[in-house]
């Protein structure tokens, strides 16, 4: 359903580009794993998707719309935060208002790379990414078996396999 929404934006709007942080700099491994699987999904909707480098973890919730609307608040744009959590958005109108927050809005894209089909990156500011470390790697890979369902049980006293699981129950 995201996904058509998503597209269906695209095709009628000639500028639309969601920022988001990185694998490599993103604060929450399931948040960073989904995004991981799902970015090429992402991109083959036509959105423009912009990776934060900053080094520390970008929270940001924002919509500009025109020149004389804007949308901010804790609302995740996700079912989640549409149906369970208490998340809210407030909508301003105001060219004021708008204009201040792209303002904002485009010095965190000064430390991020557009992401590209394929893996590539435009990179109009020169961003030198963060480093996905191999501890990170590792989480990253094993939170991307729970995602997908296909945990692992292991006999810790024999070391080896002994059944696989649900994760999702």
């Amino acid at each position: 359903m995201m996904y058509n929404t998503w597209e269906e934006i695209a095709e009628n709007v000639s500028d639309f580009s969601i920022m988001t942080n990185s694998v490599a700099n993103n604060g929450n491994p399931f948040g960073a794993t989904d995004y991981a699987k799902n970015r090429n999904r992402i991109l083959s909707t036509g959105i423009n998707i912009w990776e934060y480098e900053g080094g520390y973890s970008y929270h940001g919730k924002s919509i500009l719309l025109d020149d004389d609307l804007s949308v901010i608040g804790s609302f995740n744009m996700d079912m989640r935060s549409a149906y369970l959590d208490t998340e809210l958005m407030l909508v301003i109108r105001s060219k004021d208002i708008n204009k201040q927050l792209e303002e904002g809005m485009m010095e965190y894209e000064k430390v991020s790379r557009q992401i590209l089909e394929g893996g590539t990156y435009n990179d109009p500011y020169h961003v030198e990414p963060i480093e996905l470390t191999k501890k990170r790697q590792r989480k990253i890979f094993w939170y991307s078996i729970c995602l997908d369902g296909q945990g692992i049980c292991f006999n810790k006293e024999e070391g080896k396999r002994v059944s696989n699981i649900d994760c999702r129950r």
